[in-house]
């Protein structure tokens, strides 16, 4: 075994099932073998804490990656972002730009509605939150709405 196996039985004396998501666990793919953890991301490339080079055709973390780990660009506007500072009681202006952006790539769209998908246990209520509060108006759907979760 290597170090990022010596940490993954670690990990599953502390953390049940080992790993935070289901998904990630090594014994999925290739047990007592496959690199629990990684050192670097770089592109398609992974090395494992062992310094081992991979090229990951797996789950690209845990879904659609198409820029790669660690794309320059990205990364250089997530660091821009962090020194302006990541939060704050006002919106940032990047919010109308996005939602600009997603009319023009759906045009059947007036407007967008960002939501935080945890606080919502159905689509259903998601819809609800989108629909003008009238006691004189049943909405049951969003027409022209487009909306846009993110996973924070």
């Amino acid at each position: 075994m290597g170090i990022s196996q010596d940490l993954y039985n670690k990990a599953k004396k502390l953390i049940s099932g080992g790993t935070q998501l289901l998904s990630k666990r090594p014994e999925m793919f290739l047990p007592d073998l496959w690199p629990a953890y990684y050192k670097k991301a770089k592109g398609c490339e992974i090395w494992d804490l062992d310094g081992n080079k991979y090229i990951d055709a797996s789950f690209m973390g845990i879904g659609a990656c198409i820029l790669g780990y660690a794309d320059e660009d990205v990364d250089n506007a997530v660091k821009d972002a962090i020194d302006n500072g990541a939060m704050s009681t006002l919106n940032c202006p990047e919010e109308v730009e996005l939602a600009e952006l997603l009319c023009q790539i759906h045009p059947w769209a007036d407007m967008v509605r960002y939501a935080k998908p945890r606080f919502f246990s159905s689509s259903k209520k998601l819809t609800v939150v989108s629909c003008p509060a009238s006691s004189s108006v049943r909405c049951t759907a969003a027409p022209k709405s487009f909306f846009f979760c993110t996973m924070l």
